[in-house]
């Protein structure tokens, strides 16, 4: 499999984050982080072909960046971690509303099934694990976790309505971005886990990326002209 050269810039810059992370180099850390999500539009820019989802997709990415970029400072006053919050909140809804047109049908709906339990057990499982450290920020995080849910069952409800392998993609990307997201929630409002950042910073440069890739292979290989139906309300 060849891989794009595109790629090295997301490579370089997420494994210098990680070894800062890893040795708890803030420096490192600070300055490379926001850099995660520049290197992955920069690759999406350069690999998908043109499409009206463009925008939509630099625009979850951008909100990325502001979350990422506010909650590096996170622990120095909470504002900035309501910021975060906040900028992932909008980016997940972004991905939702991908989620819903990155199909090869023209059928448009959000129904709960039984399929999609395991995802609302896991949201409402984290939520009690963290609600009793919440104290304020019960209604945003409770918020937050609802959204990233239905991000995550918008995915799932792909399956068979769209190539597999970028289903396969999508759905992985969504884990990712709830595994991470439960790390950062149990790490914050629960206990501190060793490591913490790598581990959360890893799950999520996995999600990003897979998703992005998902993206791609969607355009590349079921439709070109991706969301030229719903043009008008993407773009």
């Amino acid at each position: 499999m060849k891989i794009s050269r595109h790629l090295f810039p997301l490579f370089a810059v997420s494994l210098i984050h990680l070894i800062g992370q890893g040795f708890l180099m803030e420096g490192i850390t600070m300055a490379s982080k926001p850099l995660i999500v520049l290197s992955l539009i920069y690759y999406y820019k350069k690999e998908a072909t043109a499409s009206p989802i463009d925008k939509l997709v630099t625009f979850a990415l951008g909100l990325s960046l502001i979350g990422d970029t506010a909650l590096i400072f996170q622990d120095s006053n909470d504002l900035f971690f309501i910021v975060g919050l906040a900028a992932f909140l909008l980016a997940h809804i972004a991905y939702t509303w991908l989620n819903f047109n990155l199909v090869h049908d023209e059928e448009r709906k959000f129904r709960i099934s039984w399929k999609d339990l395991p995802i609302i057990i896991v949201g409402f499982g984290i939520f009690l694990l963290i609600k009793d450290g919440l104290d304020d920020l019960r209604i945003p995080v409770l918020s937050y976790i609802v959204v990233i849910s239905i991000m995550a069952i918008m995915a799932r409800q792909r399956w068979k309505r769209t190539d597999k392998e970028s289903f396969w993609l999508i759905m992985s990307g969504a884990f990712f971005f709830m595994l991470s997201d439960s790390l950062l929630a149990l790490n914050k409002f629960v206990e501190p886990i060793a490591l913490s950042g790598f581990w959360i910073m890893l799950t999520y440069i996995l999600a990003q990326f897979l998703v992005v890739q998902g993206v791609i292979r969607f355009i590349q290989k079921i439709r070109p002209e991706a969301g030229s139906n719903t043009k008008s309300n993407i773009t």
